[in-house]
């Protein structure tokens, strides 16, 4: 019986490390992505400046057209 309860204390505290791994994945993952939101974010709005900027030039361009 004490063999029993020694593995099953044994099992528990392996699940418990995984578990508390799993978390910290977790977190990580997280951290990732908020990450790449905010890169991705950035990239729009410079993709949106650039968009206006290029209209820009197209207007001063057609002021030079014969």
């Amino acid at each position: 019986m004490d063999t029993q309860n020694i593995n099953i204390s044994q099992v528990m505290e392996k699940l418990a490390g995984i578990s508390q791994e799993n978390a910290a994945s977790s977190e990580e993952v997280s951290a990732s992505m908020e990450e790449q939101t905010a890169a991705i974010t950035q990239i729009s709005g410079a993709s949106e400046e650039l968009s206006t900027i290029a209209e820009e030039l197209n207007v001063l361009i057609e002021k030079f057209k014969i």
